[in-house]
Order: structure tokens, then C-alpha cells, then sequence
């Protein structure tokens, strides 16, 4: 298994047992392939701040990586995450071809943050921005993937709207004034404005406007691999498909500073309230970042899945992958079947029953958006 992508998937702010790829892992090993006893292993290289392509500086020159993944930066991108990944398997002596499942994201830090927050920025740019990352740029990738990993199905997450009428007006000067720095300026919006609501539905309406569009464009480019690159059976037909699309199971009441807020967000004007806030501030001074880069660095988990949001992540992405993990062939017969006295038949019904349950659990609110 595979994981691609930015800070959503890296799970920048989780303990490890709370991102969302150790909850697939789990899942997959726990009750997946209890019986065969089948282990997982989960190469893991998405970051935070990637993007779908290359990142260079003015001079032409390709950025560095930052010394964790809870850092944001702009490389390796996620067309250099899938060459990494490649040659991490030839030097494990395994090939590309036993990579079973990649999960991957990617389009935000293309588009990057404070094109939704500067309101000075028309919807319409944020709208073709979505067609060149999530589609076009997206479609690059994907097909990078089809071609390196020809065995591995690809799930492809969608984002969340950031902000949205149900986020407290108040919390916003304190957030995106105490994001930057600048507390004393934050106190006075804060004191003047903060019954207005004006800012916060514009903010929202952007939010919507990029995860509206976002959607349709990773959804046109996953259905454009399908076309292209599906998996075929022996005799050619197609089987089913490569990639599958995954909309962002949160709900206006998730956004940030919402009352049930799936979100990790600045507490006091000075930190992030996330679970690894302390070791990301030293990494931060390992990594060398200095005043202004210092402190967003420092607060890296702002406006990402908390606890409760990486878990609703998982449980889209279960609802999602659970019917198709019959057809893929992993769930393999075990050689000891006959000695247990357990028939083809009673496979097939016990193999329908757990579809029939999953379709079941699929049903909640929480994977409604499928």
C-alpha cells in the first residue's frame, strides 16, 4: 500500500495510530485478513505542503524538502513521491507490480491557501486553478501511477469546504490574524468587527466554490483513467475500474471553528491545538525556520483533520474500498481451507454477508456523499 499526497493523508497534527492510513492498515489487518493473517505494509510518503508538480524558485532551481513531513514544503511533489516509491521497491527487492492500493490527494498547495482567504482574489480563478491542478495535473499523475504500479487500485480523496456559515464569526479575526502573526492587529478587527458576519460567508462561499469544483475535476480525471487505463480480465473486457473518487465526508458543521468542528484550529492567538504541537515546534527549529517561518511552521496543523476527521476520512474511504476487496482477489483462499471443512459455498455466503453489512454501514449519514 501506497500513500501519496500532502498533509490531509500525511495526517500532519496525529499521533501515528490516529492517521488516517494506520486506521486502513488496522482495518485491513484486523478484520480484513484476519483468517489469512496477511500483513500490510504501508509506504507512506505523502507531506505536508506537496504538490501534484514539481515546485522550483525563481532561478529555476527546485526547492528543498523540509526534514519532516509535518513541515510544510512544496517538494517532493507527488509525481516525485510515485519515482520514490518506485525505487523504494526495487531496493527492497519487491516490484512495483505487488503494489496492491495506493491512496492519494493532492491540488490544494497548488492552488495554495491564500487564494480562498484573500477575498481580493475572483471565485474565477479559484475555479480554473481547480481545472489545471485537479484535473489536468491530477490526470498526469494518475496515469504515472496506472503505468508504475499496473496492480494497484488508486482511491482518491476529495477535499473539505474549510470554512463555512456554520464557522463562529468571532474565531476568525483570532485565527487568520494569530496565523500570521500579527495578534495586536487581530485584537483590534476582533474588538470592531467581530459581530459582522459578512467576511465569514464570503470566506465560506470561496470554501464552497473550491471544494464544489475540486470535486468535479479529481472526479473527471479519475473517470478519464477508467476510460483509459481500467484493469482487464484474461479475455480483455474491462473488470473494474482503476480509481475511485472518494468525496470529503464533512458536512458545514464540520468546517472550522463550527460547533462540531473536524478541524484543528489556533487556540489562544498563539498555537494550534493538534497532538503533536510540541514536537512540531522542534522540528520547526531543527529544520532551521526563523521568525515569520518559525511561527506558521510551528502551527502547521491549522484547518486540518483532527481526530474525529481523519477517523470520518477513514470511514469514507472503508465504505468505498470494503466491496471491492472480493473482486481485487485479495482475499485469497487459504491453503488450510479444506482441512477446516469449509466449502466454496460457504465462502461465497459468508463473502455476501460481510458485502451485504458493509453496504449496510455505508448507508449512515457518514457515507451519504457517495
Amino acid at each position: 500500500m501506497l500513500v501519496l499526497g500532502d498533509s490531509v493523508l500525511s495526517g500532519v497534527g496525529l499521533r501515528n495510530e490516529n492517521k488516517i492510513h494506520s486506521k486502513i492498515v488496522r482495518w485491513l489487518e484486523t478484520e480484513v485478513f484476519k483468517e489469512s493473517r496477511r500483513a500490510v505494509k504501508a509506504l507512506v510518503l505523502a507531506h505536508s505542503g506537496a504538490r501534484i508538480q514539481p515546485a522550483f524558485d525563481r532561478k529555476k532551481r527546485l526547492l528543498p524538502a523540509a526534514g519532516s513531513p509535518e513541515i510544510a514544503s512544496s517538494n517532493p511533489s507527488i509525481l516525485s513521491q510515485i519515482d520514490l516509491a518506485a525505487e523504494a521497491c526495487t531496493r527492497q527487492g519487491a516490484s512495483p507490480d505487488k503494489i496492491e492500493l495506493i491512496i492519494v490527494n493532492g491540488g490544494a498547495n497548488d492552488l495554495q491557501i491564500h487564494n480562498l482567504l484573500v477575498m481580493v482574489v475572483p471565485n474565477r480563478r479559484i475555479i480554473s486553478k481547480a481545472g489545471k491542478v485537479c484535473y489536468e495535473s491530477m490526470l498526469v499523475a494518475l496515469e504515472k501511477m496506472a503505468g508504475t504500479f499496473p496492480n494497484a487500485l488508486i482511491m482518491i480523496p476529495g477535499y473539505y469546504q474549510l470554512i463555512s456559515k456554520e464557522t463562529q464569526a468571532v474565531e476568525l479575526p483570532k485565527s487568520l490574524f494569530g496565523l500570521v502573526g500579527l495578534r495586536k492587529l487581530g485584537t483590534i478587527v476582533h474588538t470592531l468587527f467581530f459581530r459582522i458576519h459578512s467576511v465569514r460567508d464570503v470566506l465560506a462561499n470561496r470554501s464552497v466554490v473550491w471544494k464544489e469544483h475540486s470535486d468535479l475535476e479529481l472526479e473527471a480525471a479519475v473517470n478519464q483513467l477508467n476510460r483509459t487505463h481500467p484493469f482487464k480480465n484474461q479475455s480483455g473486457q474491462t473488470e473494474r475500474p482503476r480509481a475511485v473518487f472518494v468525496p470529503s465526508p464533512f458536512k458545514p458543521e464540520n468546517s472550522y471553528a463550527a460547533p462540531e468542528t473536524h478541524l484543528w484550529q489556533l487556540v489562544g492567538w498563539g498555537h494550534s491545538n493538534d497532538e503533536t504541537r510540541l514536537e512540531r515546534e522542534q522540528l520547526c527549529k531543527l529544520d532551521r525556520r526563523k521568525g515569520f517561518g518559525y511561527s506558521l511552521c510551528k502551527k502547521g496543523a491549522f484547518g486540518h483533520p483532527n481526530v474525529h476527521g481523519a477517523h470520518a476520512y477513514f470511514e469514507a474511504i472503508k465504505c468505498k474500498l470494503a466491496p471491492m476487496i472480493e473482486p481485487s482477489g485479495w482475499l485469497e483462499k487459504s491453503v488450510n481451507a479444506a482441512k477446516r471443512g469449509i466449502t466454496q459455498k460457504t465462502r461465497k455466503i459468508k463473502a455476501l454477508n460481510a458485502e451485504t453489512a458493509e453496504k449496510a454501514k455505508c448507508s449512515l449519514p457518514l457515507c451519504s456523499l457517495h
